[in-house]
């Protein structure tokens, strides 16, 4: 074991402070900051839902467990809009043909009716997506974000 003689906690404490060093926007190039990006845009929405217009936000399972760290795939969120009706967020960075159906995977098992926001960087956004998402019973709405999704500010994500 790599921290055998440390107590857990002091171990966790020690892994989460070396990955919180490098998965800041400002820090340089680091490996960690490759892995599971979309986990870290749901975060940057779940500290400030107002970023796609909502009011709450909260973690939510995935419909399809992840076997490693890194494996690509939605990160999923539930939250509710200014009027108070039910969203599902699904989050992905980088071109996923997967994402539309993990994404409507995830509003099934969550709320079926609900409203499905999909936000990705708007250089992610592939045309399949949007034909994939045409095929819903319910629609989707996708929410890209202009730049650096790491710091963008609300009027970049539309």
């Amino acid at each position: 074991m790599v921290h055998g003689s440390v107590p857990t906690p002091e171990a966790l404490a020690s892994v989460i402070a070396s990955v919180d060093r490098v998965r800041r926007p400002e820090a340089e190039p680091h490996p960690l900051r490759q892995l599971a990006p979309e986990g870290w845009l749901r975060w940057r929405l779940l500290t400030d839902p107002s970023l796609i217009g909502l009011t709450e936000l909260r973690f939510a399972e995935a419909a399809l467990e992840r076997e490693s760290v890194k494996d690509t795939g939605a990160a999923i969120a539930f939250g509710r809009d200014h009027e108070g009706n039910d969203v599902v967020v699904a989050c992905s960075v980088g071109i996923d043909l997967d994402l539309v159906p993990s994404a409507a995977d995830a509003r099934f098992s969550l709320n079926p009716t609900a409203q499905l926001l999909i936000v990705l960087p708007s250089r992610d956004l592939h045309p399949a997506a949007h034909q994939l998402a045409a095929q819903l019973a319910y629609p989707a709405r996708f929410v890209t974000v202009d730049g650096d999704w790491r710091v963008a500010r609300a009027e970049q994500f539309t």
